[in-house]
């Protein structure tokens, strides 16, 4: 018994051949036993292949119970190979014949088991592989010393067998040892690899080569179906299949245990501590047990310390696959990525301070560690806090300037890009900037993304002009460094072809634009660069009044995504759990919507999106105060008109984090006047901000909002226009008009602030 893989087939034909040249009057039998089907089949071919047992008669109803009457009777000795008992449910018996009397016909075929059919007398000898030692203990009953364990071969076995199949010259002694060590020195893994070898005319220098060109190469080797003498035709010789069908074998047998072994198919599969587990599981013996299930199928290895495990590089590599297949992995690499952090938290909050060189280089890194993942899950509030301590610590320890606090500050930039914090992020990446164009040069490669991200605060805090020198600049110095072919000088295009979307320069738009699309989407419509060109190319198409291909593109790119990577997955790369993208990119998809005049769609999207912006990005990110203010304008447009200025104001005031004069802002604030005038709106404005200084919690109930949307008809309210964040509340507003219009938003945003500062100054003089 062992691992699948490791010879145990082998062995036993082995000892076959040495029993007859030792005994060459007895006979030997051979049944393969994968299922009692098979067996009771390799039962029967004994009778009609060997001509053995003449008195059983073939029209006898039960002719494998007959065969294990004629063995017993048999006056010589025999053997009897029963290969490939696999499951332990294959010598289970339940009391299929009870008191002495067969069931049913269906009971019988339940409760079978082989042990019902194999001889017991003492004339004979079995010998049964698996690599189940439940089964090798069920069949010996108890008795340890009839129990045998293969294990791997050793270097010298390895390096024989890669010798002796080896047609061609042979191969040098360092490749051979690195093969084995490879493949885990399993004799199944080393053949296959032989036979491909051999049938591609391969040297083994160059398999190792391919086999470590990737985890997909090495899985797609493992796969190759190959022919060797002694096994099973009925069961796959690809090492791959034989190890997922032991896989199978335990999801069948108890899912908490499949459960628990994905754990590791993301850990290094050495040196496992039992410990990580046990937070999976609620009981010790659950552990215990579950820890018991994997050794009997030899797919862990228990260490010395007996506190941790080890795991065959090979069986991690198929349990991969295997989760890939029954598409589980990303859900499980979360998973493990949650016990994962937890644990690095807990250590960190009993690690003491360190004093020593080494050691605060070591704990930073810990600390930078778990900063990224509670960045990539969108924990932002506990990322912030661990960026600004390990950004104050490097500063002391390295100095401001230092390239390793430069990148502890960009984190924290970072951070608060991802919290709508765009202000406190443009001064932290200006800072970035200056910085690195002093040290590296204004054309060094960080330089340049540093700059790219300064431009992305400035297009968020409305400042298209400034950022569209610096995406000039990028796109420049990027056909410099690596010409007009690079991904990186196509990216650089991409985003200032959207930038002059915002801008209005659709004639500069579309042939950036179009050139990025054209090039990226050669990697294929599975690929991140070809989703993120997809969205700028639907934004062209809806700017362009090519609503339909706009529709298309876009839902054609969200059904993509969310079929490769979930519907909870950002682009972004590190915010698994705080889905922007996708939300940014179906709000916009709400807007074609309504450009098509697809009323009802657009409205019950842009409910949709109220809710989960707000659950999953928060109250005042920047896109979850356009989806407010969306639904602000639904709510007024369906004759909500208390419910929509009450949300209207609130979004407003928090919109001020982007700048009091931001085109959202002003948006915002223009709306409000049209709704009831100026005068009013900029004295609910103060009376809310007021309220929100002495109670910062004081938010508009958006739970009771989302029951109202439910509530409404939506769709059934006939209206010209749409008002959006960056449009005009008129229809056909020309150019001159529309910046009439945001000048005239922007004289109320100046009164409403000279009345605030007129208040906050009659404040401070009573006081």
């Amino acid at each position: 018994m062992d691992l699948a893989g490791v010879g145990k087939s082998h062995v036993a034909i082995e000892f076959a051949y040495r029993f007859t040249t030792e005994h060459p009057e007895e006979s030997v039998f051979w049944v393969h036993a994968s299922s009692i089907d098979r067996f009771k089949q390799g039962y029967c071919d004994l009778l009609d292949a060997c001509g053995v047992f003449p008195e059983v008669d073939n029209r006898d109803s039960d002719r494998p119970m007959r065969v294990r009457e004629c063995l017993e009777k048999q006056h010589h000795e025999w053997l009897l190979i029963t290969d490939n008992a696999d499951e332990a449910s294959l010598l289970t018996s339940e009391g299929s014949i009870k008191g002495g009397k067969l069931g049913t016909a269906t009971q019988a075929h339940k409760h079978q088991s082989i042990l019902d059919y194999l001889p017991d007398c003492p004339h004979g000898s079995i010998i049964i592989t698996t690599r189940d030692r439940v089964t090798g203990v069920r069949f010996t009953k108890s008795c340890a010393q009839n129990l045998i364990e293969v294990v791997s071969m050793t270097e010298a076995e390895s390096a024989s067998l890669i010798k002796s199949t080896a047609t061609e010259q042979c191969p040098e002694d360092s490749e051979v040892d690195e093969l084995a060590e490879l493949l885990e020195h399993l004799p199944l893994a080393i053949v296959q690899a032989m036979s491909f070898i051999q049938e591609n005319a391969l040297t083994v220098g160059e398999y190792i080569e391919l086999y470590n060109d990737s985890d997909e190469t090495r899985m797609d080797l493992l796969c190759e179906p190959f022919e060797t003498l002694g096994r099973d035709t009925e069961v796959s010789n690809a090492l791959a299949t034989t190890l997922m069908v032991s896989i199978n074998h335990i999801k069948e047998r108890d899912t908490k245990v499949i459960g628990v072994l994905s754990l590791p198919a993301f850990l290094d599969h050495s040196h496992i501590p039992k410990s990580l587990l046990q937070k999976q599981l609620k009981k010790a013996l659950d552990l215990v047990k579950t820890l018991g299930t994997l050794k009997t199928l030899s797919l862990i290895t228990p260490s010395r310390d007996k506190d941790s495990f080890s795991l065959h590089r090979l069986v991690q590599l198929v349990l991969r696959k295997w989760l890939i297949i029954k598409d589980d992995f990303e859900e499980k690499a979360i998973q493990a990525m949650d016990i994962l952090l937890e644990r690095s938290l807990s250590t960190l909050r009993f690690i003491p301070e360190l004093h020593g060189e080494g050691l605060k280089k070591r704990r930073l890194h810990l600390q930078e560690g778990i900063a990224y993942c509670l960045w990539s899950q969108g924990r932002c509030n506990e990322a912030e806090e661990l960026d600004i301590l390990i950004l104050e610590e490097k500063k002391q320890y390295f100095g401001r300037d230092h390239p390793e606090t430069l990148e502890s500050m960009a984190s924290l930039a970072s951070t608060y890009q991802n919290q709508g914090r765009w202000s406190e992020a443009e001064a932290l990446d200006m800072y970035i900037v200056e910085t690195r164009k002093k040290l590296l040069g204004p054309r060094h490669n960080l330089t340049l993304t540093s700059m790219a991200n300064l431009a992305s605060a400035y297009e968020y805090l409305g400042r298209l002009q400034e950022a569209e020198t610096l995406r000039v600049e990028v796109l420049e110095e990027r056909k410099s460094n690596f010409g007009e072919e690079h991904d990186s000088t196509i990216g650089a295009m991409a985003s200032l072809g959207a930038l002059y979307l915002d801008l209005g320069k659709m004639e500069s738009a579309e042939v950036l634009i179009r050139r990025s699309w054209s090039w990226r989407k050669n990697y294929g419509s599975g690929h991140q660069v070809t989703w993120l060109s997809a969205g700028t190319m639907a934004q062209l198409y809806r700017a362009q009044g090519e609503f339909q291909k706009a529709e298309d593109l876009s839902i054609e790119t969200i059904r993509t995504i969310e079929s490769a990577l979930g519907p909870n997955h950002s682009l972004a790369g590190k915010q698994d759990s705080v889905p922007y993208d996708m939300l940014a990119r179906k709000d916009r998809l709400a807007t074609i919507y309504w450009n098509k005049g697809l009323v009802r769609e657009s409205e019950i999207l842009e409910r949709e999106l109220f809710k989960e912006s707000i659950q999953k990005l928060g109250q005042r990110h920047s896109l979850t105060l356009k989806c407010k203010y969306s639904v602000a304008v639904i709510l007024n447009r369906h004759g909500r008109e208390a419910e929509a200025i009450q949300l209207l104001v609130e979004t407003t005031n928090n919109e001020e984090v982007l700048g009091p004069f931001h085109e959202n802002t002003l948006t915002s604030i223009g709306t409000l006047s049209e709704w009831c005038g100026a005068d009013k709106a900029i004295s609910m404005l103060l009376e809310a901000q007021e309220a929100r200084d002495k109670y910062s919690h004081v938010t508009v109930a958006w739970e009771s909002i989302v029951n109202l949307l439910q509530q409404m008809e939506l769709g059934s309210c006939e209206s010209e226009y749409l008002l959006c964040k960056g449009q005009s509340s008129e229809p056909n507003l020309s150019g001159t008009q529309y910046q009439q219009k945001k000048e005239s938003d922007a004289e109320i945003m100046r009164r409403k602030q000279a009345n605030a500062d007129a208040a906050k100054a009659g404040s401070d003089k009573k006081k």
